[in-house]
């Protein structure tokens, strides 16, 4: 698995998580599948490949943000300045 795959597949991971009240791992799964998803969309050739992963990115980090939204004090795993960062989930990204 690679690539989009990878995304996919922790964005799947993060649902199950968030569907068994597992809020922690949810929010976890979710930002780390928005990592990959964007690093996907940095480094993909095909505009196809690079939109996919943008709009996958951008469907898990509204998925963190909501269950953040639901258990306000949850804290994004660290992460270096080329991640996401706190463009997308303010201050608790830090």
């Amino acid at each position: 698995m690679s690539g989009s795959s990878d995304g996919a597949a922790l964005e799947a991971a993060a649902r199950r998580h968030e569907a068994a009240g597992r809020l922690d791992a949810a929010f976890s799964g979710y930002v780390e599948a928005a990592r990959v998803f964007l690093h996907v969309a940095r480094s993909a050739s095909d505009a196809t490949t690079r939109q996919t992963a943008r709009l996958g990115s951008t469907r898990a980090l509204e998925r963190a943000q909501k269950v953040k939204a639901v258990r306000g004090d949850l804290q994004a795993p660290p992460t270096d300045a080329s991640s996401v960062g706190t463009l997308c989930l303010g201050s608790a990204y830090r």
